[in-house]
């Protein structure tokens, strides 16, 4: 059974990253790690949606503020999404702890893909309304690599 036991994040959707960052760092102290942008591919239902993200992670913890550049026609579209998003947890199961929320009502939002099939992180929607995204841990590495510094880059 899933267990909300490992937080990660908090993300929140922003219409100026850059903005954003500064604000924080302004009001609360917050540090940033360097931004990135990708190109992502995602499964939403039974479709295959290519589309880009940009974002960055407060480097203080031991839950990170995540903050997405809110682009339009994005799942994070700040327009449609904007502000306090989603809550992100560690998971050592993607697949089986998919299927666990499922089974207790949750809606699968979206979904990170490898070769077509879910991979790296999904997104739901509890039956009380909140958003919360589910990692794979073995997208840790990347992560750490970056949070040390380095690129945030599929595994070696």
């Amino acid at each position: 059974m899933f267990q909300m036991t490992e937080p990660f994040h908090v993300g929140v959707i922003v219409a100026d990253l850059e903005a954003a960052m500064a604000h924080y760092s302004r009001a609360t102290g917050l540090t940033w790690h360097s931004i990135q942008e990708r190109d992502v591919t995602l499964r939403v239902g039974d479709d295959l949606v290519d589309t880009h993200v940009i974002f960055d992670y407060s480097v203080e913890g031991p839950v990170q503020l995540e903050l997405i550049q809110g682009l339009p026609g994005t799942p994070w579209d700040a327009a449609v999404h904007g502000g306090l998003d989603h809550s992100g947890h560690w998971s050592d199961d993607l697949a089986g702890d998919t299927a666990a929320v499922l089974s207790r009502g949750w809606e699968f939002l979206y979904s990170g893909t490898d070769d077509g099939a879910m991979a790296g992180f999904c997104f739901f929607m509890t039956p009380t309304g909140q958003r919360v995204e589910l990692l794979d841990t073995s997208m840790r590495p990347m992560f750490e690599r970056w949070f040390a510094g380095g690129d945030f880059d599929e595994a070696d």
